[in-house]
């Protein structure tokens, strides 16, 4: 009996190949060359030939990993070094951006312009948009036909979404548009961001709430490269490599007690020459000039509340951001 069994099964399953050969192996075929043509068209990134891929523009400097049956359609899309998109996950790009080392899990939706820092990491089910549609402008009309009237007129409804360095975003969460998630925030599970938090929070709920910190953030008069408890001050475009905190971005930013003093000096690792912009200034350093000494006033237009952004470029070789202090 058990025999007949398999060997009906064994038939079953033969018959239903002889009919379906042709389909099976032009969807294998299929399959290949669409595994060849992204290794042509998007260098840098590792994309399963089960994905489903058609974005205009993608720029990776690294590994990126796009696993099975993600969908990756629109405009611009960029990557730093390493980074994994996980099953089922949809991303229609007007800009988005990941950073070194940064996750997106499983079932995971990013809309329009969102930009994830360095070493974050996304669970499961994630769901970010800076589209809305636009119910105010004439209320008494149908929010469908709003829209439909502002996209004649390509006026699109956006606000970017910014996730910052360090941040982890726990399963089934959802981030408005608008809104940044800062340095350091754990997003507990089910939550509805709807606002902006400190650096270094733990929210959970909907609307989200702070329920905890991961450390007192309280920006420092001077930090090192050298000191761990400085690292949450070396704000955006750093990562910790081998214990150690380096500069991975060309746009950086640093967070200290800027009303400490009245001199601002940075000293920078500089194997050649290059240039370095702060708000309107622009300053010249090499392996033999890697210091700066700018005096705060030359900050007036500045926000000093916020972390100071720097920029890096004009440089052949990777220019690191050592220490920095207020005198």
């Amino acid at each position: 009996m058990q025999r007949t069994i398999h060997s009906k099964l064994f038939f079953d399953l033969s018959d239903f190949m002889t009919k379906n050969m042709g389909q099976v192996e032009s969807m294998f075929i299929k399959s290949l060359i669409r595994k060849f043509k992204y290794k042509l068209k998007y260098k840098g990134t590792s994309i399963s030939r089960f994905a489903n891929v058609s974005v205009l523009s993608i720029q990776s400097d690294g590994n990126t990993y796009i696993k099975e049956s993600v969908t990756l359609v629109g405009q611009k899309v960029s990557f730093k070094g390493e980074n994994h998109i996980l099953e089922r996950s949809v991303i229609d790009a007007k800009n988005i951006s990941f950073g070194l080392n940064t996750s997106l899990q499983i079932g995971s939706y990013l809309f329009g312009e969102v930009h994830l820092g360095n070493d974050v990491i996304i669970g499961p089910h994630f769901y970010a948009s800076s589209y809305y549609h636009d119910f105010k402008t004439n209320p008494w009309v149908p929010i469908r036909v709003q829209d439909l009237k502002n996209h004649q007129q390509n006026k699109v409804s956006s606000q970017a979404i910014t996730i910052e360095d360090d941040s982890w975003i726990g399963m089934n969460c959802f981030v408005a548009p608008g809104i940044t998630i800062a340095k350091g925030t754990v997003v507990g599970f089910g939550s509805m961001v709807n606002k902006q938090f400190p650096p270094y929070s733990i929210i959970a709920g909907s609307p989200a709430k702070i329920i905890g910190t991961r450390l007192e953030y309280r920006p420092p008069d001077k930090i090192s490269h050298l000191s761990i408890l400085d690292y949450p001050y070396f704000y955006s475009g750093f990562s910790v490599q081998d214990d150690k905190i380096v500069t991975v971005d060309e746009k950086i930013s640093i967070h200290l007690n800027y009303s400490a003093g009245t001199v601002l000096s940075l000293k920078f690792s500089v194997p050649s020459d290059a240039s370095v912009k702060i708000g309107h200034l622009q300053f010249s350093i090499s392996a033999t000039q890697s210091a700066l000494e700018i005096p705060m006033s030359e900050f007036a237009e500045i926000d000093l509340q916020r972390p100071l952004k720097i920029e890096i470029f004009d440089c052949n070789d990777k220019v690191g951001l050592l220490d920095a202090w207020i005198k």
